[in-house]
């Protein structure tokens, strides 16, 4: 099974997204029951919110 996962996991608790992989509480607990398809799908998002992610939290100390 495909996975994101970089065993970086902890979650951010603002945004509720893991800081290692990206992906939401919700996404990681049912990423067993997703479709191959729906696992691409969120994957080919994950570094879009992870730059997301990091310019806000950069932004938040400045």
């Amino acid at each position: 099974m495909i996975s994101p996962c970089n065993n970086i996991c902890k979650l951010d608790n603002s945004s509720s997204i893991c800081i290692g992989c990206g992906r939401t509480s919700e996404e990681i607990t049912n990423w067993i029951f997703y479709s191959d398809e729906k696992r691409v799908e969120i994957m080919n998002s994950l570094t879009q919110r992870l730059g997301n992610y990091k310019s806000f939290q950069q932004d938040g100390k400045r």
